[in-house]
């Protein structure tokens, strides 16, 4: 008997422990978190439609390197090297 009491009561101090202990509140943004958001908005993408074209081409045909160089090609002359190399 005492053990199952000790039990419930260890049950009802770790939920009040949870619940009173922890907020439930989101986490504020920081300056720093939306000038990020910003800064990814901007970049400044080549013919988005060239690369999404291209991309959807190179999905049909997986291995065609002309389709690949074009890519790295207008990637790297964005100003984007390390993008183009995964190309």
């Amino acid at each position: 008997m005492k053990k199952q009491v000790l039990v419930a009561g260890g049950a009802v101090l770790l939920a009040c422990a949870l619940y009173f202990g922890f907020t439930n509140k989101p986490p504020k943004v920081s300056a720093f978190d939306e000038k990020r958001a910003e800064l990814i908005d901007s970049l400044d993408v080549p013919s988005e439609t060239t690369i999404v074209a291209l991309q959807a081409a190179l999905k049909k045909d997986p291995e065609n390197l002309q389709l690949l160089d074009s890519l790295s090609h207008l990637w790297f002359h964005a100003g984007f090297p390390a993008i183009a190399a995964d190309y």
